[in-house]
């Protein structure tokens, strides 16, 4: 739909095909069909925009998580000597240990009680050596 303001002040509109208008046009009938938008319309795009915003949210935590990880699997490669294949990392049965620490178990039967550091470069920054897997 075109507008035309006449000499007079009044406006008209006439219809003409959408793929007929200058760029410009589009621009004025995208912003022309926002500004007269009624409350469903400017709800769904909140909500659009609003997922779009989660989404993004989510794939960044990821990403970060996952950088994350390499790293504190680095840091144990690097401390122990070991590939990534001879070793575990396991929960601590204690739940005062939970969250904070991790048991690592190595394929030689050792285990030890390990912590990260909170930035990086990720260090290894507590390193008991446990008897049994029963004492983790």
């Amino acid at each position: 739909m075109r507008r035309i303001i006449n000499d007079d002040g009044s406006i008209d509109y006439y219809l003409v095909k959408f793929e007929n208008l200058s760029f410009t046009e589009k621009i004025k009938y995208y912003y022309w069909s926002i500004e007269n938008a009624n409350f469903t319309q400017i709800f769904l795009l909140l909500v659009v925009i609003g997922f779009l915003i989660w989404v993004s949210v989510k794939l960044i935590n990821r990403l970060v998580n996952i950088s994350d990880e390499k790293a504190k699997n680095q840091a144990i490669q690097a401390k122990f000597n070991c590939k990534s294949n001879e070793y575990t990392i396991l929960e601590p049965k204690e739940e005062r240990l939970q969250g904070e620490y991790a048991v690592l178990a190595l394929s030689s039967g050792e285990y030890y009680l390990i912590a990260f550091s909170d930035w990086k470069p990720r260090k290894i920054t507590v390193n008991e050596p446990l008897k049994s897997f029963d004492e983790r």
